[in-house]
C-alpha cells in the first residue's frame, strides 16, 4: 500500500528524486547540508587521486579506510541532520492551520501562470501530493512520438476517412470543480490530507483568478488533475460509431473517422462537440483550431494539409491514387527556429559593441545549439534535444533547406567579418544537423548563457 504521508523519510526521497533531476533543493534551503555536501565531494576527489601518490600497497589501505571512515562519517551527520530538518517542515505541513500558497506569474506566457511560494514546505508537499496522484491513479501525457508515428502510417494508407482536428477552448480554465472533485473523492484513493491540498489549490486558484472553475496553469498538479478529469471524456469520444483513431495531448485532439457502410451523412464535429459539453467543456471552433477534412471521395482531386504537435501532415488525392504523405515541421515550429535564428544575429550585433570576442563566442555556440542536437545535462536517462530528435518522423528536409537559405541571407545581411561568416556557415546547417550522430556537448554554464535573453 502506497505510503502518502508528507512525512521526513517521504520529504527525504523527494529530495532524492530532484536530485536526480539535477536540482538541490537541500543546497539551497540548508546551507549547512550543503556544507557537508561539498566536504564529501573533496573526500572523494581525495580518495580518486590516492592511486598518483605512490604510496605502497599497505599505506594506500590505510589512507583510503581514513578517508572512507571520514566519508561515512560526514554521511551519517548529513543524513540525521537532514531528517531533523525535515521532521520540522513535516510539523508544519501536517499542522491543521497550514495552507499552499499559489502566485501568479504574468512574465511567462500571454496566459497567466501560477507558481507556488517558494518554501521548502510548499515544494515537497506540491511533490509528494504529485508523486501520491501519479502513482495511485496512474495517470500521465500522451507519448508525442506514439500519436505522430500513428498518424503517420494512418494518414498514408490511403483508405478514405474523415479527419477531424480540433482542441478545447480555454482548456485548464474550464474544468469544473464540482466534476473534478467528484472524481476524486468517489474514489477515496487519496488521503484525507491529500484531498484538503488538492481542494486548497483550487480555492486559492480560484480566488486569484477570479474564476469559477479551473486548475492553475503552472502548477505541478495540475496537469494530472487535468488528465484524470478527460478520461470520462476521452472515452466517450472513443465510443463515437466509426472512429478508427484517436489521440489528444493536452487540449489538441485529432479524431479520425472510417467512412458509414452505407454512406450516411454524419456531422462528427457536433458529436464531438456534445460530449465536450457534457463535461462542461467547450470546442475551439476557430478556423485555426478546428479543421474538418473529408477524403471520403477518392474520385475528388484535393489535397490537405494539417498540423498538429509540432509536425505537418501533406496529402490527398490525385486522378483517383493517394498521394504520398509528406511530414514536416510545422509552420509555426519553422516561425520558432527562424525566430531564433534572427534573434542569435541581433544579439551578437549588440554585444559585439561591447566585447566582441565574448559575443562571438556565444553566438557560435548558440548556432551550434540551434543546428545540432545536445546531451541534456543532470539527465540520468541521457536524453538528447535538437533538430533531429525533437523532428525524428518528417520524411522531407525541404522545411531545413529553406532555414539554411534564410540562415545564409541573415550572414550577408548582418555582414559578418568574414572569418566568422566562414566559420558558421561552414560548420553549421539545419539540413546536416538532423542526423542522430551530429550532437555537440555544452555544460550548465554554456547552456545558461546560450539560452539568456535568446527566449525572451
Amino acid at each position: 500500500m502506497l505510503d502518502q504521508s508528507f512525512s521526513a523519510e517521504n520529504f527525504r526521497k523527494i529530495l532524492d528524486i530532484e536530485n536526480r533531476k539535477g536540482i538541490y533543493l537541500e543546497g539551497e534551503f540548508y546551507p549547512d547540508i550543503d556544507d557537508i555536501n561539498k566536504k564529501i565531494k573533496e573526500i572523494n576527489s581525495s580518495i580518486r587521486f590516492l592511486n598518483k601518490k605512490g604510496l605502497s600497497r599497505e599505506d594506500y589501505n590505510k589512507e583510503r579506510e581514513k578517508l572512507n571512515e571520514k566519508k561515512e562519517y560526514l554521511k551519517t551527520e548529513k543524513e540525521e541532520n537532514l531528517i531533523k530538518k525535515l521532521g520540522v517542515v513535516s510539523s508544519v505541513v501536517t499542522a491543521p492551520d497550514f495552507k499552499l500558497k499559489i502566485e501568479i506569474d504574468a512574465t511567462i506566457t500571454d496566459k497567466p501562470v501560477y507558481k507556488t511560494t517558494r518554501i521548502l514546505e510548499n515544494l515537497l508537499t506540491l511533490k509528494q501530493l504529485q508523486y501520491n496522484f501519479r502513482k495511485l491513479y496512474k495517470v500521465k501525457q500522451s507519448n508525442r512520438y506514439a500519436i505522430i508515428s500513428h498518424l503517420k502510417n494512418l494518414l498514408d494508407d490511403g483508405f478514405p476517412k474523415t479527419i477531424i482536428k480540433t482542441d478545447i477552448k480555454e482548456f485548464y480554465e474550464s474544468i469544473p470543480h464540482d466534476k473534478l472533485l467528484k472524481k476524486i473523492n468517489d474514489e477515496t484513493l487519496l488521503t484525507h490530507l491529500s484531498r484538503r491540498f488538492i481542494q486548497q489549490i483550487l480555492k486559492e486558484y480560484k480566488d486569484k483568478s477570479q474564476l469559477a472553475d479551473g486548475v492553475p496553469r503552472g502548477i505541478g498538479i495540475s496537469p494530472y488533475l487535468a488528465e484524470l478529469y478527460m478520461r470520462e471524456v476521452d472515452a466517450k469520444i472513443k465510443s463515437i460509431p466509426n472512429v478508427m483513431y484517436y489521440a489528444r495531448y493536452v487540449d489538441d485532439i485529432i479524431v479520425i473517422f472510417m467512412p458509414h457502410i452505407d454512406n450516411t451523412p454524419r456531422n462528427y464535429k457536433q458529436e464531438i462537440k456534445d460530449v465536450l459539453k457534457e463535461e462542461g467543456l467547450v470546442m475551439n471552433e476557430d478556423d485555426t483550431k478546428t479543421r474538418i477534412i473529408d477524403l471520403t471521395d477518392k474520385s475528388k482531386n484535393q489535397r490537405y494539409d494539417i498540423e498538429y504537435l509540432g509536425y505537418k501532415f501533406t496529402s490527398g488525392y490525385k486522378d483517383k491514387k493517394h498521394i504520398s504523405l509528406a511530414l514536416t515541421i510545422s509552420g509555426r515550429k519553422k516561425k520558432r527556429y527562424a525566430g531564433r535564428l534572427l534573434k542569435a544575429f541581433d544579439l551578437y550585433q549588440k554585444h559585439a559593441k561591447g566585447n566582441e570576442k565574448l559575443a562571438r563566442k556565444v553566438f557560435v555556440k548558440r548556432i551550434r545549439f540551434l543546428m545540432s542536437n545536445t546531451r541534456l545535462i543532470n539527465n540520468k536517462r541521457n536524453v538528447i534535444t535538437g533538430i533531429f530528435y525533437t523532428n525524428s518522423l518528417i520524411n522531407t528536409t525541404e522545411d531545413f533547406k529553406l532555414l539554411d537559405r534564410f540562415f545564409k541571407r541573415l550572414i550577408t545581411k548582418f555582414m559578418l567579418p568574414t572569418a566568422l561568416a566562414t566559420r558558421i556557415s561552414r560548420d553549421n546547417s539545419f539540413e546536416a544537423g538532423f542526423n542522430p550522430t551530429c550532437i555537440s556537448k555544452f555544460n550548465k554554464i554554456e547552456l545558461y548563457t546560450i539560452m539568456q535573453s535568446w527566449t525572451k
